[in-house]
């Protein structure tokens, strides 16, 4: 899905294809999530947060300085808790496997904690 604003980072060069930085594809994700509901977004989410590439702060100011005043925080926050529309979907980690719960919570725990900050 192409998004609308500008890169946050430069693309990163491989020999066959240029990629988007985890920072524009977590702005992307950011501003996607409540367009549509799909598990996989939650489980990225989760996949970030977990191994501190980055927090949700981050990843909010990614999408704000990429989206402008398209991106909302707030909605945002709400809609990274919001689980009643997503189906979830099997996914096949590397290493360690998390269940639906486990991401839900984490995610949840996470928006609590940034909440309880501001």
């Amino acid at each position: 899905m192409r998004q609308k604003g500008g890169l946050i980072l430069p693309l990163i060069k491989t020999e066959f294809l240029d990629l988007a930085s985890v920072a524009d594809i977590s702005a992307d994700k950011a501003i996607t999530i409540g367009r549509r509901a799909v598990w996989r977004d939650y489980v990225d989410f989760f996949v970030l947060l977990k191994g501190k590439y980055y927090g949700i702060s981050e990843i909010i100011n990614f999408a704000k300085k990429k989206f402008k005043g398209e991106f909302n925080e707030a909605l945002f926050l709400q809609q990274l808790t919001y689980f009643k529309d997503v189906e979830e979907a099997p996914v096949e980690f590397i290493g360690k496997s998390y269940s639906a719960s486990e991401i839900k919570l984490s995610l949840e725990k996470e928006v609590q904690s940034l909440v309880s900050k501001l």
